[in-house]
């Protein structure tokens, strides 16, 4: 049975989902609305278009259109169980707030989408805990010697689905390596916009080219590879400029 969600104002300032289409997003709202109190919600098209849009007719490639955009996005992430499809919200309990939540009513994801998801992921008599969007590793701090939560705010995902729009392409965030190579350069001072920057840069030389190949983590992320690439400049249009171009040029 649906159940009210919290939808807060910085919801519609997204700018990752604008890269959705409006009957994406509220699809998106329809899935907060209609998970469960953990979450997950179920996969099926037909089953999400009924709950989302009762009154219109709206095809049902649209919906999985709308779908692989949120998943592309990482809003959402697909798993399945015995055979059937399911959703896990990211960020679940970062936006929503159970009290009293329910008992499980869907299969839980793997360890590897969530492994803080569990049963007593939630209170039964408070609020959700405002935790980390992605799991939290645990080092040793070198100078106290006490343990460190390095990821807590290292943006992994974020920093993936932006290489994956800029590259074409669909690494995953979850693989160590990356993550290491990730977490090293954020402790050395990077920011999303530096990694940003670089996917940018490195997309517009190399993307189509002999070099599409080295567009991976491994490649950019590397500590002198990312420091020279974060220090390039972005390459200019061979094209003149629009306000210079002649009638002859609009023509060839």
């Amino acid at each position: 049975m649906a159940r009210s969600r919290m939808i807060r104002p910085e919801f519609f300032d997204d700018e990752k989902l604008s890269e959705c289409s409006v009957s994406a997003r509220l699809l998106f709202i329809s899935m907060w609305v209609n998970s469960d109190d953990y979450g997950v919600v179920k996969g099926s098209p037909r089953w999400l278009k009924a709950q989302a849009f009762p009154y219109d007719e709206i095809p049902i490639s649209v919906v999985e259109a709308d779908l692989t955009s949120l998943q592309r996005i990482q809003c959402i992430i697909p798993y399945t169980h015995n055979g059937e499809t399911y959703f896990y919200i990211r960020n679940w309990d970062k936006y929503q707030t159970v009290n009293r939540p329910s008992k499980l009513r869907n299969p839980k994801p793997p360890a590897d989408i969530s492994s803080r998801l569990t049963e007593h992921s939630v209170s039964t008599h408070a609020p959700l805990t405002d935790e980390t969007e992605t799991e939290t590793e645990t080092e040793k701090n070198p100078l106290s010697g006490k343990p460190d939560r390095v990821d807590e705010k290292v943006p992994f995902f974020e920093i993936i689905a932006d290489l994956n729009r800029q590259s074409g392409k669909n690494f995953r965030a979850s693989t160590r390596a990356t993550r290491e190579m990730i977490r090293a350069r954020w402790k050395e001072g990077a920011t999303f916009e530096d990694f940003e920057y670089i996917h940018r840069v490195k997309c517009a030389q190399w993307a189509g080219t002999d070099q599409d190949k080295f567009l991976r983590p491994e490649t950019l992320y590397r500590p002198h590879h990312f420091e020279s690439y974060r220090n390039e400049r972005m390459p200019t249009s061979q094209e003149p400029p629009r306000e210079t171009r002649t009638l002859k040029d609009l023509l060839s």
